[in-house]
C-alpha cells in the first residue's frame, strides 16, 4: 500500500502544479518558467559534444510545464528538444521528448496524437531504465488523458500497469 500512497501523492502534486498556473497570478508561474527556461539557455551554450542527460531532464521539465502553463515559449523549447532528439538519439531522450510533445497535443486537444506518443514513451522509458516513479508518472498522464477523454474503465486499466513502478 506504501506504493499506492505514493502514486497519490505524486498524482496530488501534479494536480496542484497544473492548478497553481491558472490560481496563482501569472507573475508567479513567469518567475518559474523564467527560471527554467534560463536554465536551459545556458545549459545549451554550455554543451559538450555528446549526450546530456541533465540537459534532457531540463528541457522535459521546461516543456512539461510550459504546456500547463499554455506559455507561448513552449513550441521554441520543444523543437529544441526534438532537435537535441534527433542529434542525440537514445531511449531516455526519446521517450522524455514524446511525454513531453504529449503533454503539449493533451492541452490542445490532439488526444490520439498524445495517446500515441505516451505509448511510445513509455516504450522508451522502460527501455532507459528511469527512475521507476517517472515511469509511473507517465503512465497516470496517459491515464488523465484518457479519464478526460470519458472512458473511466480504461483508465483504472493504465493505473493498474502503473502500479509495479509506483
Amino acid at each position: 500500500m506504501v506504493w499506492f500512497r505514493h502514486l497519490i501523492t505524486r498524482i496530488t502534486l501534479g494536480l496542484m502544479v497544473i492548478t497553481s498556473a491558472h490560481t496563482y497570478g501569472t507573475s508567479q508561474s513567469n518567475a518559474y518558467l523564467d527560471s527554467l527556461a534560463r536554465l536551459c539557455d545556458t545549459q545549451a551554450d554550455q554543451l559538450a559534444n555528446g549526450l546530456d542527460t541533465t540537459y534532457i531532464w531540463n528541457l522535459n521539465r521546461t516543456v512539461e510545464q510550459m504546456a500547463y502553463s499554455r506559455d507561448n515559449r513552449m513550441n521554441d523549447y520543444i523543437q529544441r528538444f526534438a532537435d537535441y532528439t534527433k542529434q542525440f538519439t537514445s531511449p531516455l531522450a526519446t521517450g522524455l521528448y514524446l511525454r513531453a510533445r504529449a503533454r503539449i497535443e493533451d492541452r490542445s486537444g490532439l488526444f490520439n496524437a498524445a495517446l500515441d506518443d505516451y505509448t511510445v514513451a513509455i516504450d522508451s522509458l522502460k527501455i532507459a531504465k528511469i527512475d521507476p516513479g517517472e515511469l509511473a508518472m507517465t503512465y497516470v498522464h496517459m491515464a488523465f488523458l484518457i479519464s478526460n477523454s470519458g472512458s473511466p474503465d480504461q483508465c483504472i486499466k493504465i493505473l493498474e500497469q502503473a502500479r509495479p513502478y509506483a
